[in-house]
């Protein structure tokens, strides 16, 4: 199945840490963007995490999956194990609230 065009949208995924379990995304647009009921997938075992919230222009947005890391300063999703698979390709994909791609990494 083909993957949809990216919406036109000023958020990125800049870096995924699979092994530390934590997303970075970032709005590289001109105006605040709200994330409210945004969705990230770690798309190999269809796991998905519900954000919220809003960024700010330039704003870098860390989120965590793991619930032991609820003392990092970020986003946090709440897994109770581990949700990127470390040993085989599981692209980080990020959609908007209509459930729209806006950026996937890698």
């Amino acid at each position: 199945m083909a993957q949809a065009p990216p919406s036109n949208t000023n958020v990125q995924i800049i870096a995924v840490n699979k092994r530390t379990e934590y997303v970075d995304i970032q709005n590289v647009g001109s105006q605040a963007i709200s994330i409210e009921d945004w969705t990230l997938r770690s798309e190999k075992g269809n796991q998905d995490c519900g954000l919220s919230g809003t960024l700010a222009t330039g704003e870098v947005l860390r989120i965590w999956a793991l619930a032991e890391d609820s003392d990092e300063e970020g986003f946090n999703c709440w897994y109770g194990t581990n949700i990127w698979n470390n040993s085989e390709t599981d692209p980080a994909v990020l959609y908007d609230e209509t459930f729209t791609e806006v950026d996937r990494y890698p």
